[in-house]
């Protein structure tokens, strides 16, 4: 009996100290957290997401996050509470289990300004850490990676080249910027995308619904006749800058 008491206490002992060492090491590892840069236009909406590595030992975090005065605050999404402040916004969450590596944990959505000049860059940056911890202690040499929000294309533009598809999830929000009429993904506007178009309507091509946003270049809602002939006049266009506010009347 004594055999066995003194072996299990030593396996809990072993345990203790294996257990012990790997939080040490987690502690002093190099953890990131990390707001993803991304594209919009003007007067659009735009996301940035919040994403950690931590070798999966993340239970909660809570983070002031601020934002360019410029930008309008929409909506967070994945925490459990936030505290907005003029242009600082609080972000609270925490898990009875851990936070995965590399996954969208928190999404905030702001919207571009309607004035915004092309080129222009607001900041979203990680300000001030209160918490970002495993389930018995606070993370160290973190390394905090902010945003870079582009403005692919200014408010002076009387229709923009680009277009901004928004897709809402049950609990996230996502924005992808890509060329008005651009159905195949590509980075151009040519006639392979008039074609796709024209078989669509034709029912002998189905598109997901990023396709039929981004091919339904005078934005009615409907892919049709008039967005065939609109993606071919582009792509015959000597003047791709502004072709759009000339073929088109949004």
């Amino acid at each position: 009996m004594n055999k066995l008491l003194t072996k299990v206490v030593g396996v809990i002992s072993a345990a203790t100290m294996l257990f012990s060492t790997s939080m040490f090491v987690c502690a002093n590892d190099v953890n990131t957290l990390t707001l993803n840069d991304n594209q919009s236009v003007a007067g659009k909406l735009v996301t940035v997401d919040l994403s950690m590595n931590t070798n999966n030992l993340c239970a909660g975090y809570n983070l002031d996050i601020e934002f360019d005065e410029k930008l309008e605050l929409k909506n967070v999404e994945g925490v459990m509470t936030t505290c907005t402040i003029d242009n600082v916004v609080s972000v609270v969450n925490f898990t009875g289990t851990s936070f995965k590596d590399d996954k969208v944990l928190s999404t905030l959505t702001f919207k571009i300004p309607d004035d915004a000049a092309t080129g222009s860059e607001y900041n979203v940056s990680i300000k001030n850490i209160t918490n970002f911890c495993t389930d018995c202690e606070e993370f160290e040499n973190v390394v905090v990676n902010n945003s870079t929000i582009t403005v692919l294309e200014g408010g002076d533009k009387k229709v923009s080249n680009h277009m901004v598809y928004v897709e809402e999830g049950n609990t996230t929000t996502s924005t992808q910027v890509s060329l008005r009429g651009d159905v195949n993904n590509d980075n151009k506007v040519d006639l392979y995308d008039a074609i796709l178009v024209a078989k669509q309507t034709m029912n002998l091509e189905t598109f997901d619904k990023k396709q039929s946003f981004f091919g339904n270049v005078n934005e009615d809602d409907t892919l049709n006749l008039y967005d065939i002939i609109g993606i071919c006049r582009y792509s015959m266009s000597n003047n791709k800058e502004n072709a759009w506010g000339e073929i088109i009347k949004i």
